[in-house]
């Protein structure tokens, strides 16, 4: 009888074993997977960051050659007007080509005359920008052993102190190509194919040249450098799944500037959209418009509150969100010769609800902060006694006039809102942020 209980133990720990086996497998795998994703997302970060870090330190020399090229906009009649698309354009990359001992794309005319060309006539929407990339990147490749053709490029969308917002799209992506492979490999710059091998032996498909930079922007605002790679990465899962995933990464960086640079982004309209200004000079215009509106009403900075309407009373807040930045909304670039539209964007409500959440509870902070008895000052001069605690609080959300398409998802959030923190939540819609 024992003889068969023991043979039924050590059938109980071949079991057991195989199942141990089983799982210690699996675990080593998935830590042996995230190791590698790891390690090739850690890789294109650094050279990321790097790329942007260098790319700002150019901007200064490229920026100072834009003032030997006639001095910044408004500086005079002798400026260089980038627009042209003709002479003046070639000129200007020309001579800074010149200065530095240019060898860009075999000539230092042969590169200006491609800059010119790819640019003068350089559409905004997304297919235009990313077609001309690529072509640009081509008459790059044989710069890369020397930064003259990255100030060439540089200097030539900064020419008399005025930046195409279009151009530096699209110069962009054939920089980071240009400058990246010599933070990928220890060959420095000029290792562009030791940079694809390695990518795509990491798991990169198509190795640097599938890293998409479609997405990033050069001065877009007048003073970053903001680079984003999309890529696909392949799972090394030892062929149990022969799955991938989508990566996007992203770095921004301040430029080195020796003056204000001016944004062109393309819109004849006299009147500026608020939302092509940063985020806290859109914020500051904002609520002063909001202000304007009711001067009697508007209350003096630093209460934590931008109105104040003591007939009712209510504390009102003016805030601003763009709901078609990258934070927001995920955005599918339209078919080629397409406008881009609402149709290109899905909204992410979590990230939205998120953000006005967070306004909302410095609204209640703020007025929770104003007692009965306290003053509060308003730009008018005057001071009115805050109001009790029956006082209503409004949210006053500005998003761009497109936004109107989304408007069951805002009202939905903004009853999520109100819900939670007990206020009225109200929307603005104005500007166009295409």
């Amino acid at each position: 009888m024992s003889h068969v209980n023991d043979r039924g133990s050590r059938g109980s720990f071949t079991v057991e074993a195989s199942l141990s086996l089983f799982l210690f497998t699996a675990a080593f795998l998935s830590l042996t997977l995230l190791v590698c994703v790891i390690r090739t997302e850690s890789a294109v970060q650094y050279a990321l960051d790097q790329t942007a870090k260098e790319l700002a330190a150019y901007c200064y020399t490229a920026g100072r050659a834009g003032q030997l090229f006639g001095g910044f906009a408004g500086s005079g009649d002798d400026g260089v007007d980038p627009h042209s698309g003709g002479e003046a354009f070639l000129s200007a990359v020309e001579k800074l080509s010149s200065l530095s001992g240019g060898k860009g794309s075999e000539t230092p005319e042969g590169f200006a005359g491609i800059m010119a060309e790819k640019l003068s006539g350089l559409g905004s929407g997304f297919s235009s920008i990313s077609s001309a990339a690529e072509e640009l990147y081509e008459s790059f490749e044989p710069l890369a052993e020397s930064p003259d053709g990255v100030l060439s490029a540089l200097s030539g969308i900064l020419a008399g102190g005025v930046i195409r917002e279009a151009a530096g799209r699209a110069i962009a992506g054939p920089l980071c190509r240009l400058i990246m492979p010599g933070y990928l490999t220890d060959s420095g710059r000029n290792s562009l194919g030791e940079a694809n091998a390695r990518l795509e032996k990491w798991g990169i498909y198509g190795g640097l040249r599938g890293i998409n930079f479609a997405f990033s922007s050069i001065l877009k605002d007048g003073k970053s450098i903001t680079l984003v790679a999309v890529y696909r990465l392949k799972l090394f899962d030892f062929g149990l799944f022969g799955g991938s995933i989508r990566v996007c990464q992203t770095a921004s960086t301040a430029a080195w500037l020796p003056e204000p640079v001016i944004v062109d982004t393309g819109d004849s309209s006299p009147a500026d959209s608020v939302w092509r200004l940063d985020n806290f000079a859109r914020g500051k215009r904002i609520v002063a418009d909001e202000k304007a509106k009711k001067p009697s009403m508007a209350v003096a900075g630093g209460a934590g509150i931008d109105l104040y309407d003591r007939s009712f009373p209510e504390y009102v807040s003016v805030v601003s969100v763009n709901i078609f930045n990258p934070t927001y909304s995920v955005f599918t670039p339209p078919p080629d010769d397409e406008e881009t539209t609402t149709d290109c964007y899905s909204m992410n409500r979590k990230a939205i609800l998120k953000e006005i959440n967070e306004n909302a509870s410095k609204l209640k902070k703020s007025a929770g902060k104003l007692r009965p008895g306290d003053m509060i000052k308003m730009e008018s001069g005057e001071e009115l006694p805050a109001g009790g605690e029956r006082t209503l609080l409004r949210l006053t959300v500005v998003v761009p006039e497109e936004g109107i398409r989304f408007s069951t998802l805002l009202e939905s959030v903004g009853e999520s809102c109100s819900g939670k923190y007990g206020i009225i939540v109200d929307y603005v819609f104005r500007d166009s942020a295409f």
